[in-house]
């Protein structure tokens, strides 16, 4: 009975089995993201038109309107503006085309002549390059192609601005070229400019304050020019509240009073002295004169009276011009005092 098994299994079919085919895996083209897609546009095209318009920012610096579109445009830096032109091309794009890279119209051009519709997102033509005299451009299927359409759309306004010196042209200003987009002329019934920038506007920056390299202590003292004898008797006798002497009228010379005040204004240590030449050993010594400094200058006979102030920075082959108080009865930033008078210059600390 086991032999007749065994025979058996001999003539039994064995099954070998065969290797698996495998396909080969053919990479796929990446799919660029829809132009109705927020994070499409915001991260792919959006990022496109930002380095194309930091490519031409000169151009686009030098319209006379660029206000308009951004009204801090003139404090922003490259990289700002950059971000304010995305979403003024991006909502041309959805005025123009609602972010279809496909759309066509033949209404501007010629039903037998593909390359004079009106084409992909900025609704651009494949003779542009001839007509404007552009330095790039595409044919009708190019600019199917978003990316093409971007490029030639942002060279078209960058032609306009050097040749018109204006973004956006109102119906009733004639020129060459012509205005191109007619959503950015001002006046006709296909106008929107005033959608366009009220959501460019919402874009609000907040930018440093001006950078200046006046120290405090010269800004205190600027604030003060114009003040006088005869029209601010109390604001001189406020000066001499900050010494020690803390004089009562304005006869007493106040030229160091009004320095040892603007100092403790400044929140600085001050020496509180009514008298000039104390200041000669305040704060730090200069072995030569800097913009905004304390000058001690003499006056009259050497070793007699003396007159403290600050340096503006201006000067002659012979003078300082000087801002301090007591200047002509008055704090004033215009009078001058001989290089040849001058006994230390010191900086507060």
């Amino acid at each position: 009975m086991k032999f007749l098994k065994w025979l058996k299994s001999l003539f039994t079919k064995v099954t070998v089995p065969q290797p698996r085919s495998i396909e080969p895996t053919i990479p796929q083209k990446p799919v660029e993201p829809p132009m109705t897609s927020t994070k499409g546009w915001q991260d792919y095209w959006g990022e496109k038109i930002k380095r194309l318009c930091l490519a031409n920012m000169g151009h686009f610096d030098k319209a006379s309107d660029v206000e308009k579109i951004h009204p801090q445009w003139k404090s922003l830096s490259d990289d700002q503006k950059a971000i304010v032109l995305v979403e003024f091309f991006k909502h041309l794009i959805k005025f123009e085309s609602n972010f279809d890279p496909l759309c066509e119209s033949v209404d501007v051009g010629e039903k037998h002549d593909k390359q004079t519709w009106s084409v992909g997102l900025l609704q651009l033509s494949g003779i542009d390059k001839s007509n404007l005299g552009l330095p790039v451009g595409f044919d009708y299927e190019g600019l199917k192609n978003p990316e093409n359409n971007i490029i030639q759309g942002i060279a078209i306004m960058v032609n306009q601005i050097n040749k018109r010196g204006k973004i956006i042209i109102p119906k009733s200003e004639k020129g060459n070229p012509g205005v191109y987009w007619a959503t950015l002329n001002t006046g006709n019934r296909y106008d929107k400019t005033d959608l366009i920038l009220k959501e460019v506007h919402k874009i609000n920056f907040v930018l440093p304050k001006p950078i200046t390299d006046k120290p405090l202590w010269y800004q205190v003292a600027e604030k003060e020019i114009g003040v006088s004898e005869t029209k601010n008797p109390k604001r001189v006798v406020e000066y001499h509240q900050a010494t020690s002497l803390k004089a009562k009228d304005v006869k007493t010379p106040w030229c160091a009073s009004f320095m040892s005040w603007v100092l403790t204004k400044s929140g600085l240590s001050s020496p509180k002295t009514a008298w000039a030449r104390d200041f000669l050993k305040y704060g730090r010594k200069l072995d030569k004169p800097q913009k905004y400094c304390i000058m001690v200058f003499e006056r009259g006979a050497p070793g007699g009276s003396s007159h403290v102030t600050l340096w503006t920075g201006e000067e002659t082959g012979t003078h300082y011009k000087c801002l301090g108080g007591n200047q002509g009865n008055a704090v004033n930033d215009s009078s001058w005092y001989l290089k040849q008078d001058l006994l230390g210059c010191r900086w507060p600390e």
